[in-house]
């Protein structure tokens, strides 16, 4: 068998980025939900190795080797992810799925092959699709629980961004999705009241844990906020959320000064509705390109329901659909 080692940062051109990530010393950094990486490689096989990883759950990632998706866990970073496939040219994507601020971090990369007479080899990777979503929000767009029976308790493996209602939203629309989202935060204040780590600051990060900034070089087509669900559990005023949207979104604007941006909310409930009505309303037009999108609560439908009122994949679904139409018409896609 004939082995060919590689590491993510010295071999980055033959890597397609998903999501935000970052690429340091000891290898490729992946932070956020649904971030990761696509390759194509030659060979049998490909396994990947990883940094230490200490956090009280494991980390979950997906790989999608060839359309089969496969679901691992990693519990402290020693584990060597390996998968065979026969001899030949294969795709492969890669992707963090449990939510936490410990980052995991790739190393090496391996690719093997069985056929003495062939070379493995990491080829040129997949082109990246021709419509980008950023999304910035928090569990909802983390998938949290959304696996998860609706009286248990909540688990690292009872989560998948791929399914939640982002991520899915932009499958609809042939679309790569950009998930920067962080559970439990929100505009103003976080779900405890707490004013956390809010969305309109780490935004603006690259990586979660090392908060680096991101250059926003690489300009979206579309920008999705969802956010106002922990605002509410932290009592946060509809006057000071409006302010505290107001000033996002100006934000927002100067960071992506050509890309459409909509705010879509309500899956958690309705609390600002109102409010963001106003908001569009009233800077609708100072910030352009910009639409305040209701969709109905979770609550009361079958099946919607999973993990501390979180939305189900059922749930998640109908909420990609509602989104997904309303790009469809705003964007002609």
């Amino acid at each position: 068998m004939n082995f060919r080692y590689y590491t993510p940062t010295e071999n980055k051109d033959s890597l397609l980025e998903k999501g935000r990530v970052s690429f340091t010393e000891q290898g490729l950094l992946m932070d956020w939900s649904a971030c990761g990486f696509a390759l194509n490689f030659s060979g049998s096989g490909i396994s990947f190795t990883f940094e230490p990883y200490h956090e009280a759950q494991p980390v979950y990632v997906l790989t999608i080797l060839d359309g089969i998706r496969r679901k691992f866990a990693i519990t402290d970073g020693s584990e060597r992810l390996i998968l065979d496939c026969a001899d030949g040219v294969h795709t492969l994507t890669f992707l963090r799925l449990s939510e936490g601020g410990v980052p995991l971090i790739c190393n090496m990369i391996r690719v093997s092959s069985e056929n003495g007479e062939s070379s493995p080899v990491l080829l040129p990777p997949p082109a990246a699709k021709p419509r980008r979503i950023v999304f910035f929000g928090d569990s909802i767009t983390c998938g949290y629980g959304n696996l998860a029976d609706p009286a248990g308790d909540y688990r690292t493996s009872e989560q998948d961004p791929t399914r939640a209602y982002a991520y899915r939203c932009a499958e609809l629309l042939g679309a790569d999705a950009e998930l920067v989202s962080i559970s439990g935060q929100g505009i103003v204040r976080n779900c405890n009241g707490d004013i956390g780590t809010l969305i309109p600051v780490f935004y603006a990060w690259q990586s979660r844990a090392l908060m680096t900034p991101c250059d926003f070089a690489d300009q979206p087509d579309l920008v999705v906020i969802n956010a106002g669900t922990n605002d509410t559990g932290g009592k946060v005023s509809k006057e000071d959320f409006y302010s505290g949207c107001v000033g996002f979104l100006r934000d927002l604007r100067k960071a992506y000064p050509k890309a459409e941006i909509i705010w879509y909310y309500g899956l958690m409930g309705l609390w600002y509705d109102e409010t963001l009505a106003k908001v569009q309303a009233d800077i609708g037009e100072e910030i352009g390109h910009f639409t305040y999108l209701p969709v109905e609560p979770i609550y009361g439908r079958p099946g919607e329901v999973a993990a501390h009122g979180h939305p189900s994949v059922e749930g998640d679904e109908r909420g990609a659909q509602v989104l997904a139409n309303k790009i469809r018409a705003l964007m002609n896609w």
